[in-house]
């Protein structure tokens, strides 16, 4: 049962990756599916989901300007070395953020 679902769930990550890159709250959501593959120890699967993400997401360049470089940075990022892939941010905080 487990196979199955993390079967249709890889599914709906590849072929509409923006039903999860436009809500936050289905980020989470893959996040949470992502974190329950490592204690399942399916790895396959988390390797089909890591290869998903990093083919599906859009590649983007941010610019941070702050007054002061001890000012939080109101984001977490995740990935790198230790998960053999990109890095990712996650968990944007836009409290006290102006948008333009």
């Amino acid at each position: 049962m487990k196979d199955r679902v993390a079967r249709i769930l890889l599914l709906w990550v590849n072929n509409h990756f923006t039903d999860f890159e436009t809500d936050s709250k289905m980020m989470s959501f893959l996040e949470h599916f992502e974190e329950c593959l490592q204690e399942e120890n399916m790895t396959a699967q988390l390797s089909i989901l890591n290869m998903a993400c990093s083919a599906k997401a859009k590649i983007r360049c941010v610019t941070l300007t702050r007054s002061d470089r001890n000012e939080p940075l109101n984001f977490q990022i995740v990935g790198g070395f230790e998960r053999s892939c990109g890095i990712y941010v996650s968990e944007v905080s836009l409290l006290g953020v102006e948008r333009n």
